[in-house]
């Protein structure tokens, strides 16, 4: 049994960048962020994702040799938010840039492949030591296997990949880095055709977008109204909704999102929103006040809305 997996410090995000019994070989593996720590992708997830043994606090020169034999022919790469990207990191795999017009790379979406197993990691963590050592954060896993798949979860992350590979500066020049993307991509769309396909039991999944207009062929998308339109496909505009959030529009008096939520909910009943919010403590014994403008609890008010702050 390796050192990595006896220490007592590793954090539950991290641990899905570990193969499952069976996976195989590394194949690959393509991640998003938008602030990023390389020590912690290289020295972390990486070592994780190929199962290295040494330690690299410990043996540095042990590290260094087994990731260098273990990476071989593996691809790795991290599609970054440009103001993020300048930074130093191994030439064993790539950091792309995305440059958007007017917003950030902010998704956090990685996919793995092993040459048995495929895994889709969707979190709120940045790919930062705050991340994934400190924060309270929200992952979770989407595994595929030969026996048992999701077609359509996998075409949807790859769709979103590719493009944000779109928006690397050059792409369409088709540089060396951005063909190794491409390539890998195409690798897992290959591996998984065939694949035997899951039936849905329980809680539905479904992966949804925000994505900025880039012309014609590549309209606006709003997660949100994915979300609800996801629903009605299922039966009908959601009655109770669950919003958890460390960010908010707090120049906006009405929260027009907010708004835009309650407008989509169902009618003619009473709609119920809960907010999980951070909440600021002066001293162990003050009330707690909450990091959240005051919108966000008025403005459910006027669409009937039922608010629980927690």
């Amino acid at each position: 049994m390796s050192k990595r997996r006896n220490s007592s410090s590793n954090g539950a995000m991290l641990e899905l960048w570990r193969p499952p019994q069976g996976a195989g070989e590394p194949v690959g593996c393509l991640a998003t962020t938008y602030t990023f720590t390389p020590g912690l992708f290289d020295e972390q997830c990486l070592a994780r994702f190929l199962e290295i043994e040494s330690e690299p606090n410990r043996e540095d020169l042990a590290f260094l040799i087994e990731r260098e034999s273990r990476l071989g022919g593996v691809y790795a790469s991290v599609l970054v938010d440009h103001t993020q990207a300048g930074v130093e990191h191994s030439l064993r795999w790539d950091v792309l840039p995305v440059r958007l017009r007017a917003g950030k790379q902010h998704a956090k979406l990685s996919l793995l492949a092993w040459s048995r197993h495929l895994r889709i990691i969707l979190a709120s963590a940045n790919l930062s030591e705050p991340g994934y050592r400190s924060n309270y954060e929200v992952a979770a896993a989407v595994d595929l296997t030969p026996t048992d798949a999701n077609a359509e979860m996998l075409g949807d992350a790859i769709a979103f990949l590719r493009w944000l590979i779109m928006l690397v500066p050059g792409a369409s020049q088709h540089p060396p880095e951005v063909g190794r993307a491409e390539a890998f991509l195409s690798h897992v769309e290959r591996q998984a055709r065939g694949w035997k396909q899951n039936r849905p039991g329980g809680t539905r999944q479904q992966l949804v977008f925000t994505l900025p207009d880039a012309g014609k062929d590549n309209p606006a998308r709003s997660s949100l109204e994915d979300t609800i339109e996801a629903c009605r496909r299922r039966g009908g505009s959601p009655r109770e909704a669950w919003i958890a959030s460390p960010f908010f529009d707090s120049d906006d008096p009405s929260s027009r999102v907010t708004a835009s939520l309650c407008k989509f909910m169902a009618r003619g009943s009473r709609r119920e929103l809960s907010f999980c919010v951070p909440a600021i403590r002066d001293n162990s014994e003050a009330v707690p006040r909450l990091a959240a403008p005051r919108a966000l609890i008025l403005t459910p008010l006027a669409y009937q809305g039922n608010v629980i702050v927690r």
